[in-house]
């Protein structure tokens, strides 16, 4: 009896844990999608100048890390 109730409740939460991990990969996913969105946003028109990626890398940057914020 106390076999089975211990293996349950392992099984029980060995399955928490796996929402749990498929949850932190799917928003994992949703935010490299808008992150790459973002990034070829910025980086459109000057992939050949890395002067120009530089210099408004700040920019970018910046906005991502105040929309982290909220």
């Amino acid at each position: 009896m106390y076999r089975t109730s211990h293996t349950a409740k392992a099984l029980a939460e060995m399955k928490a844990r796996d929402i749990l991990v498929e949850k932190e990969q799917a928003e994992r996913n949703r935010l490299a999608e808008v992150l790459d969105c973002d990034i070829k946003r910025w980086s459109n028109g000057k992939e050949g100048n890395l002067r120009a990626l530089l210099s408004t890398l700040q920019y970018e940057a910046w906005n991502n890390f105040n929309s982290e914020e909220r």
